[in-house]
Parts: C-alpha cells; sequence; structure tokens
C-alpha cells in the first residue's frame, strides 16, 4: 500500500510540476475587427501585426492564436489572420479572415506543438 502512495504521490508531482499543470488555455489578439476608419481600428483592437499596402491602400493584419494544453500529454494551437484593407482617405472598405492554420501534439516531447516567435 506504502508504494502505491508513492508512486501516487510522484506522479501528481510531475504532472503538476513537470508537465506544466493539468491544464492550461491561452488566446491572444482579436477575434474579430471593428471599427470604420484608421484610428478607431487601432482604438479598438491595438496596433497591428503586419501592416502593407500600396499609394493607394493599406491593410492591417491582426493575429487570433488559441492554444490548450493538457497534462503535457495533449496539445493544440489554432491561428487564424484577420484582415482590414483602408482607403487612401482611411476609411475600412473591406475586413476579412484568412485560412486557420493548426499544431496538435500528442505525447511530444515539447508539450506545445507551436511555439510563437516575435519577429518584430
Amino acid at each position: 500500500m506504502k508504494k502505491i502512495l508513492w508512486l501516487i504521490l510522484i506522479l501528481s508531482v510531475i504532472i503538476t510540476f513537470g508537465c506544466g499543470g493539468l491544464y492550461s488555455t491561452q488566446s491572444f489578439g482579436p477575434r474579430s475587427i471593428s471599427g470604420s476608419t484608421i484610428s478607431e481600428v487601432v482604438q479598438q483592437n491595438g496596433p497591428p501585426d503586419v501592416v502593407g499596402g500600396n499609394d493607394s491602400h493599406m491593410v492591417m493584419t491582426y493575429y487570433y492564436t488559441e492554444g490548450l494544453q493538457v497534462l503535457g500529454l495533449f496539445s493544440l494551437v489554432k491561428k487564424y489572420p484577420l484582415g482590414v484593407v483602408i482607403d487612401k482617405n482611411g476609411q475600412v472598405i473591406s475586413q476579412g479572415q484568412g485560412n486557420e492554420g493548426e499544431a496538435i501534439t500528442i505525447l511530444g516531447p515539447i508539450p506545445a506543438p507551436v511555439l510563437p516567435v516575435e519577429t518584430k
């Protein structure tokens, strides 16, 4: 009986401290873009992750990322871009969502399938 109790204690310590906990979730970025002018978009959604364009249009892209980890045995990350097109007068003329990317790890050596890397 003592061996079983020690085994349960050791496993709970490993699960709780060695694997980052029993359960964790993360959510980063806006889920949808709001605003009708460039200043409203930035005020309501924060600074964009990527900005591009030409002389007549600007594209501002935001990334929404969410993740889930259970016992360090299973982890899932989903990421998708949200973008707005702004004309030369600063008005939003279009907005949309890109294709979702997904990563999953089961019994992996690292409990997170995607490690966010800042390039700014």
